[in-house]
């Protein structure tokens, strides 16, 4: 083997080797933004759930006590409620395996964007919800069976407003953890240290 290659091979293990402590540094300066993301998503969750468990208690209790349109309203509400309890498990079972794709910058950002797209697509559906209900409440004066419409429309619109002030908060909660995010990009991308730290992004 010649000199040449044995210089190049030499220097490419002394470029790694010097690097490998800014990279160390720049990935675990990550790690406070990764948990507070997860934290996050695991509180939100946490909300969403508990309001699906108390729909899905005082739904069947409502049900079994009540009659006309109160009990289609309970009987409504828990059906949310254990649709509601599901999601919440799931999404928080998925905050647990919050796993992050190299460059972590980036990676972070585009998962935080995602969920923040989500929140606000989700508030279009929650105005849908509301709207939905009040139709049935003004369906429920020309049907038949008045007191199911009505109880059902009632059990909509306490849901869906439920839910559009939770993903409404929830978007501009995770809103500013994105601008801490890009902040962190920028800081990252212009620090001296950047041949170490340029690899991530």
């Amino acid at each position: 083997m010649t000199n040449q290659k044995w210089n190049t091979r030499i220097f490419i293990i002394i470029a790694i080797f010097s690097a490998l402590p800014y990279l160390i540094e720049a990935q675990s300066s990550w790690e406070p933004l990764i948990i507070d993301q997860q934290q996050f998503q695991k509180r939100a969750m946490m909300v969403l759930g508990g309001w699906g468990m108390v729909n899905v208690v005082s739904g069947g209790i409502g049900m079994a006590t009540t009659e006309g349109a109160t009990k289609y309203f309970h009987q409504m509400n828990l059906g949310w409620g254990a649709i509601n309890t599901g999601l919440a498990i799931t999404g928080y079972l998925g905050a647990r395996s919050f796993d992050l794709d190299a460059p972590l910058g980036m990676s972070l950002l585009d998962k935080n964007l995602g969920m923040g797209k989500a929140f606000l697509f989700n508030t279009g559906l929650d105005v849908g919800y509301v709207m939905g209900g009040l139709y049935l409440r003004e369906r429920a004066r020309r049907s038949e069976n008045p007191d199911r419409l009505r109880g059902f429309g009632n059990s909509i619109m306490l849901q869906g407003s439920f839910l559009f002030g939770f993903d409404l908060i929830a978007y501009f909660v995770n809103n500013s953890k994105t601008e801490r995010i890009k902040d962190m990009i920028i800081a990252v991308g212009s620090t001296s240290d950047g041949v170490g730290l340029s690899i991530q992004f």
